[in-house]
């Protein structure tokens, strides 16, 4: 009687050792995958931030703003009038030119910049304006091209010419080959005359691509 109630107490410590066990893996096994899920998500928290900064979905492809984010910008909108104006203060009777610049984009803080002012060749009399911007700066910041194009300033006031404003057909081209997106400022009437005042109404023509594609 004793010997099978020893045997008795010792099944069943051990069954309470082995119930005690169980329930030490199961909590450890939900712990585990506990801090595995919550490691898994700051994981992918981080490499979501890493895709990002090199592109998206893990492509490897920088994902640059649109072009109305472009213009909406404050930075490169004063930079846009202020070389607007350079070209007007350029334009004289015997000379004028065009300018332009790059418009750079910083993902680390969502931050644009306007690249270095470049100047096209003056051009005299009948001598059609045009501008090469060059060069990158910042190959992977770059992510827009803007121009100027002048008044017909240089030419006899009692001649007939005139233009047609906004983007060129070779800028147009110029805007898809390099895969950005273009600004021109231009004056906002349909076409401009030899006696079209230089301080008429202008305005920034958005052409080519919506954003860059690298």
């Amino acid at each position: 009687m004793i010997k099978r109630l020893n045997e008795h107490k010792g099944m069943y410590a051990l069954l309470i050792a082995v119930a005690a066990m169980i329930a030490i893996t199961i909590y450890g096994s939900c712990s585990a995958e506990e801090d595995d899920d919550y490691y898994s998500d700051n994981e992918l928290s981080t490499r979501a931030e890493r895709e990002m900064g090199r592109g998206n979905e893990g492509n490897g492809t920088i994902i640059y703003p649109c072009a109305e984010n472009i213009i909406d910008d404050n930075v490169i909108l004063t930079k846009m009038r202020e070389v607007w104006q350079e070209t007007l203060n350029l334009a004289t009777p015997t000379s004028r030119r065009e300018c332009g610049f790059y418009i750079y984009w910083k993902y680390a803080n969502k931050e644009f910049y306007p690249g270095e002012v470049v100047y096209g060749d003056p051009k005299t009399g009948t001598q059609r304006c045009t501008i090469t911007l060059g060069k990158y700066e910042n190959e992977n910041e770059v992510c827009g091209r803007f121009h100027t194009h002048p008044p017909l300033s240089t030419y006899p006031t009692d001649s007939h010419r005139h233009r047609a404003t906004g983007p060129s057909t070779e800028d147009i081209d110029a805007a898809y080959k390099s895969k950005m997106p273009g600004f021109v400022c231009d004056y906002a009437c349909p076409e401009i005359y030899v006696f079209t005042p230089k301080d008429t109404t202008y305005q920034i023509y958005l052409y080519g691509p919506d954003r860059r594609i690298k």
